[in-house]
């Protein structure tokens, strides 16, 4: 009796995972996913970040980093709070840290974003730029 249910158990189990498997494959292959996985397989670890940041935010980020301080605090405008895009620049500026009252404010995506006691710092174009703290 004890053999029985061991097998009928390994039988289940293996059924599952042809069954999980078969779904996953099928549904990489119909969305094209594969592709994208061999792209991102050939690609630098730079070029994955472009890939998946995108590549006119992470243009953004490399020039933040290189002009932000690594002691300095930062915050977003028009970057949402609790994005996906937010938690990407937060782990991309690490150790710089995002606060409430920061020393700098990156703008992203909005031309002509002012703030009070602040003035443009670096620009990298009329909707990507720093303001720093006066």
């Amino acid at each position: 009796m004890g053999n029985i249910t061991i097998r009928s158990l390994e039988v289940i189990i293996t059924v599952w995972i042809i069954l999980w498997v078969n779904f996953m494959g099928r549904d990489l292959y119909r969305k094209k996913y594969l592709d994208e996985y061999r792209i991102l397989v050939k690609c630098t670890s730079e070029e994955k970040r472009a890939r998946t940041y995108g590549e006119h935010f992470y243009e953004f980020l490399r020039f933040a980093k290189t002009h932000v301080p690594g002691s300095a605090s930062y915050g977003f405008a028009g970057v949402e709070d609790f994005s996906l895009a937010s938690r990407r620049g937060i782990y991309y500026l690490y150790p710089c840290l995002k606060k409430q009252n920061p020393d700098y404010v990156l703008a992203y995506g909005i031309p002509g974003f002012e703030k009070d006691g602040f003035s443009v710092y670096a620009r990298l174009d009329n909707t990507r730029f720093i303001l720093k703290r006066e």
